[in-house]
């Protein structure tokens, strides 16, 4: 989940993104609620961090080295409670978090953590599962196709139709064996040159 359809729940829907709005897409693979004056040994890759704020920097530049240093961890996002122990994310923490491309959310004090944390989480499975349960589905309707002796154009159209791509079978030389009839081929450029001595290969563009 992307902490873009993070904000579309109904826990951070009083959210604010204060900077950072580029990492947007930045993926939350769980929410973290750290109130420790170091929080960094303790967060990691995909995290959102949620902090009230009571044990955050007030001190300009220990404030900046931390974000830099939350950011190396490769957070997903900072979300702060406000007002409460800090009334906002300080200009410089703004401008360090826009640099890195870090979203910083302030989120409205009366929103319990654990609401948000409950609801992200909630989420994060669900999306997880219903990738899981897309695979699972490919899978079969590719193994029937291969039972029922399909052509390779009929195989690209179905595959394409699976995924929402636009599908080319190629063999190690580029050449096209398959593709959707009524759809116009696109040759990948990294298709030419290749040895004619391996199988051939399914590419989705």
């Amino acid at each position: 989940m992307r902490i873009a359809d993070a904000l579309a729940l109904p826990s951070l829907h009083g959210a604010a993104v204060v900077a950072g709005a580029s990492g947007l897409e930045r993926i939350v693979r769980w929410a973290h609620v750290v109130d420790l004056p170091d929080p960094v040994p303790w967060v990691g890759d995909g995290q959102l961090l949620l902090t009230t704020g009571y044990a955050w920097p007030a001190d300009g530049d220990l404030e900046e080295r931390q974000i830099d240093a939350l950011a190396a961890r490769h957070l997903a996002g900072i979300g702060l409670a406000v007002p409460g122990y800090v009334q906002h994310f300080s200009e410089r923490a703004k401008a360090c978090a826009e640099r890195l491309d870090l979203p910083l959310l302030e989120i409205p004090w009366d929103v319990p953590f654990a609401h948000v944390t409950e609801e992200l989480h909630r989420a994060i499975l669900f999306s997880q599962q219903a990738l899981i349960a897309r695979s699972e589905e490919i899978h079969r309707a590719l193994t029937r196709a291969a039972t029922e002796g399909i052509t390779l154009h009929e195989l690209a159209c179905r595959l394409g139709d699976l995924i929402d791509r636009s599908v080319t079978i190629e063999d190690p030389h580029g050449k096209l064996l398959g593709f959707p009839r009524d759809r116009e081929p696109r040759r990948p450029r990294a298709a030419r040159n290749r040895r004619p001595d391996r199988e051939p290969t399914v590419v989705a563009g």
